[in-house]
């Protein structure tokens, strides 16, 4: 296999989260160590991680990298940009964007 996927992880930070987790599960009345909910506060630690990711990331560095010097002039479309969510919700709303960008030689 040419690649493979790596996720990395804060072992104390997952392990922080994942108590805060279970204690949700545990004052809603779910029992966290029952079979179908034994590894799920793990599992939500990471996701949490991965879906906040972004906030230890830099923007201009990222819309830096894809900067480049093109001579046409013609539409680009960028598609399935994937957006971070906001923190000011309990709700995540996955969204996907799209942008359309126009080209013009410079004269």
């Amino acid at each position: 296999m040419a690649y493979k996927k790596q996720d990395l992880y804060d072992p104390q930070v997952t392990e922080s989260i994942r108590k805060s987790y279970t204690n949700i599960l545990q004052l809603i009345g779910e029992n966290p160590d029952r079979e179908g909910l034994h590894k799920t506060p793990e599992r939500a630690a990471k996701a949490f991680q991965f879906l906040t990711q972004g906030y230890q990331q830099s923007a201009s560095d990222i819309l830096n990298s894809a900067l480049f010097k093109e001579d046409y002039s013609e539409m680009v479309v960028v598609k399935d940009i994937e957006s971070t969510p906001c923190v000011n919700t309990i709700s995540y709303l996955f969204t996907v964007k799209h942008t359309l960008h126009t080209y013009q030689t410079a004269m």
